[in-house]
């Protein structure tokens, strides 16, 4: 599957998992919690999402299979922010909350695990200390960074053995590559924040070649 979830499904019966998605921020942070998700669920450990005020969204996780919270207009990683989580998290029972997004920041990872629960961050950039138990970082260079831990007690799920994938990926097949290319599907991720497309559309339109392009763009 591309992770083990032995380290987290251990002692765990339901997790939270609080990330935002939408326009400017994109769906990357949902995409990975979702697909940790489907993994603790193969360990029969059940997940339920709280999220910043985001209907497409909200209702796409719904369709995953997993019970869904909105923040409301809440502003995210605030101290009202950190109460909500904790509430929800007490309302359904969870034993730990994963939280992935950087602008997290320390100080809301440290009122969570003040608050008595089991904290995990998904990280990317080792920005700060971390005052949580575990950080999850399945990126190549992860190991590189300088992580640190403001407990001492902090554990480390580091490099491309925690990388989590989504189900489809999980049985990979060798892949048939033709000959030539006929037709290129474009898609820059949840959202095209910096205004790229036009940008490689134009790029492709130069290159030699008769092939087709279908570009997808989310608003």
């Amino acid at each position: 599957m591309g992770f083990d979830s032995s380290p987290l499904a251990l002692n765990m019966n339901k997790v939270l998992f609080r990330a935002n998605a939408g326009p400017g921020i994109g769906l990357g942070h949902l995409h990975r919690s979702l697909a940790l998700a489907a993994v603790l669920t193969v360990s029969d450990v059940e997940s339920v999402f709280l999220l910043n005020e985001d209907t497409p969204s909200l209702g796409w996780v719904r369709e995953q299979g997993f019970p869904v919270v909105s923040l409301g207009h809440t502003e995210s990683w605030t101290e009202v922010d950190s109460l909500a989580t904790e509430k929800t998290a007490s309302i359904a029972g969870c034993d730990a909350v994963v939280v992935d997004d950087h602008e997290a920041g320390g100080p809301y990872l440290a009122r969570l695990r003040e608050a008595g629960m089991y904290v995990i961050a998904r990280d990317d950039l080792a920005l700060h200390p971390f005052p949580c138990q575990m950080v999850i970082n399945g990126n190549a260079d992860a190991e590189s960074l300088p992580y640190s831990s403001v407990s001492g007690d902090t554990s480390y799920l580091l490099g491309p053995s925690y990388i989590v994938l989504k189900e489809e990926f999980w049985k990979p097949v060798s892949p048939r590559l033709p000959e030539c290319v006929g037709n290129v599907l474009l898609i820059l991720g949840g959202t095209d924040q910096y205004e790229l497309m036009p940008e490689i559309l134009r790029l492709l339109d130069e290159v030699a070649g008769d092939f087709s392009v279908a570009a997808v763009a989310f608003p």
